[in-house]
């Protein structure tokens, strides 16, 4: 959720860098460092579920007393996979956003400005960086990603969240039982 709400934010900079009179008075430095809060990395939520995954094909699930929280042991892989799908999406629209920076921007300059060493020249130097906040399409680009990363923390991990918070209370009402 952490990396998901940096990755809204830095998408939102980079928005917002695109109007009028922001973008002219923005650096190369100031770009690289929105360009990787937005895309430096990217939301993967991968549970250990081999235990519960265990419980279930194993048909030991029948075991457990409490009707609702087998039942939501037993929905828990179809969150999983929602969560899945949902990352997909944001992920098809984060390598959108990298394909328009392979073919209009300068990653040299962008790898530059973080600090990384790349004290070479190249005839391709001059390229800057603000085509990433000058084109309409780019523009559209990060709305979808951004509108599709808070769609993912609101109607997915934090549903996920309070249900995997709402497991563990009853796991714990079932072991003050014992």
């Amino acid at each position: 959720m952490e990396l998901n709400t940096s990755n809204i934010e830095g998408a939102t900079k980079m928005i917002e860098s695109f109007k009028t009179g922001v973008s002219d008075s923005l650096s190369e430095n100031t770009i690289a460092n929105i360009t990787y809060q937005t895309l430096g990395r990217e939301i993967n939520f991968t549970p250990n579920t081999g235990v519960l995954t265990e419980i279930i094909s194993s048909g030991d699930l029948k075991l457990i007393q409490n009707q609702e929280l087998k039942h939501k042991f037993a929905a828990f892989g179809s969150w999983i996979e929602r969560i899945k799908h949902q990352e997909e999406e944001v992920l098809t629209n984060r390598y959108d956003l990298l394909d328009y920076i392979i073919s209009y921007g300068n990653f040299k300059s962008l790898y530059t400005s973080l600090g990384r060493d790349m004290n070479w020249e190249t005839p391709l130097d001059s390229v800057n960086n603000k085509a990433l906040i000058s084109s309409i399409g780019q523009l559209n680009r990060l709305i979808l990603f951004q509108q599709r990363s808070y769609a993912t923390t609101r109607d997915y991990y934090i549903p996920l969240k309070e249900e995997i918070e709402k497991i563990l209370e009853l796991i714990g009402s079932e072991l003050e039982k014992k």
